[in-house]
């Protein structure tokens, strides 16, 4: 799932505009384009909740996140993620029903939850935004994750 801190009145009309922008287009560009924003003046903190519907390794989820972080992030700044994941889950991997949530907190900002723990900060200029676009962007890792964004949204603002 996705998660957007709309307690600010920024993030409301940000979002507000982004839906209405959809629903005239008929798409979620805009909402998505909101979500992935970086600026200082149109930040606002989000967040990816991931719960799984199978027991997983900790490897099999850094191999997967780290197939487009990898080409997009430097080498410091996926290494520090992956020690965040890693060392976050343990040995036994994650069990089913078990989550993982990524917050991005400030524009160059990444805490790492595990099992509802926090695990890590990770300070980089393009992870925060890299880890989501993978969601939210051209080619997301989920497609009806993006398809369902503007209904979420909707729920989230109770509009």
């Amino acid at each position: 799932g996705i998660m957007a801190e709309t307690h600010t009145p920024k993030a409301k009309e940000k979002l507000r505009a982004a839906l209405a922008t959809a629903d005239q287009n008929g798409g979620s560009q805009a909402l998505c384009a909101a979500l992935l924003s970086q600026e200082s003046g149109d930040f606002f903190p989000k967040g990816l909740h991931m719960v799984f519907a199978r027991g997983v390794s900790g490897k099999q989820i850094s191999d997967a996140l780290g197939e487009k972080l990898k080409l997009n992030v430097t080498a410091a700044a996926f290494q520090s993620f992956s020690t965040a994941l890693l060392d976050g889950i343990g040995p036994s991997g994650l069990s089913k029903g078990e989550a993982l949530f990524f917050l991005w907190s400030e524009p160059e900002e990444l805490r790492v939850f595990i099992r509802g723990v926090f695990s890590g900060v990770i300070s980089d200029p393009k992870l925060p935004r890299v880890l989501h676009a993978g969601f939210l962007g051209a080619d997301p890792a989920v497609p009806e994750a993006k398809t369902g964004l503007a209904q979420g949204a909707r729920k989230l603002l109770a509009i």
